[in-house]
């Protein structure tokens, strides 16, 4: 029988006040990535997600532990992984600056502190941390698709494409890294490129809406818009959050083809989004 995360989570903290901290690295990793079929520097909302408050006193026995004598890079990267499980990035940021005082070479640290400026909003010092975390490991797809978001979220698209066909290239079947590459190159203009990228993306995996959302942007551009409009179609019949659906676009669809009502109500919801 499969274990569930809270499981692998229990006998990590069991792990950890045992001293093997190497064991615990490996089934924090289990319980991060166990129902991720393709890895990105953002976790996905699907990811199992651990109440700190209902572990507080075995984390307070971890801690202590390795406070204690314990103290080593893997033993304070066990417990990066234990915070980064209970969203606590606070904690998580404390040691994972402990851990590369222990070994400044380990390139996962550096990439998980970018990842905690990332999530922080802070993207100047995410991009730095990124950049070392590539330096000291040419071969992390991770590592290249933070700095290219960090890049983005500076206003600096262009800057974004390397790193990313860096990723493509050392993970070239990975559609969430095809999207931000086929997005970006859509903001830039480049839609030939953006739709070579999205149509091979939809291959691997055609069950996401913002994937689609998109194509359907691309293909408006393009003015082919009766594509476009099929597409969108689509889109609004599996019932989409607002947020992966691009309204403003949908709207001017729905113009070129006179459908000034929908237009309307699309229009509404760009208002209130």
């Amino acid at each position: 029988m499969t274990e569930t995360g809270v499981t692998q989570f229990k006998k990590a903290l069991k792990k950890i006040k045992a001293r093997k901290f190497r064991k615990a690295i490996e089934l924090f990793e289990k319980t991060l990535n166990g129902n991720i079929e393709h890895q990105s520097i953002v976790l996905p909302e699907t990811r199992v997600k651990i109440n700190e408050w209902e572990f507080l006193d075995q984390i307070s026995q971890c801690e202590k532990e390795i406070q204690n004598g314990s103290e080593s890079f893997n033993a304070y990267y066990a417990l990066v992984l234990l915070f980064k499980i209970t969203d606590n990035h606070e904690r998580r940021k404390k040691y994972l600056e402990k851990a590369i005082s222990m070994d400044e070479e380990q390139a996962k640290a550096w990439r998980e502190i970018g990842e905690v400026y990332l999530h922080q909003g802070k993207m100047k010092k995410a991009l730095k941390h990124f950049f070392q975390a590539a330096t000291l490991d040419a071969h992390d797809p991770l590592a290249y698709e933070g700095m290219a978001l960090s890049y983005f979220y500076l206003d600096d698209p262009m800057n974004a494409i390397t790193p990313l066909r860096k990723a493509i290239e050392l993970d070239p079947d990975n559609p969430i890294l095809l999207h931000r590459l086929a997005y970006v190159l859509t903001e830039l203009g480049k839609l030939e490129e953006a739709k070579e990228h999205i149509i091979k993306c939809l291959k691997i995996d055609d069950s996401k809406i913002p994937y689609w959302d998109t194509y359907a942007c691309i293909l408006f551009l393009e003015e082919n818009y009766r594509e476009a409009l099929e597409v969108f179609e689509k889109i609004l019949s599996q019932n989409p959050k607002d947020s992966e659906v691009s309204w403003d676009i949908l709207t001017q669809v729905y113009k070129v083809f006179g459908m000034h009502a929908r237009a309307k109500i699309t229009r509404n919801k760009l208002d209130f989004t």
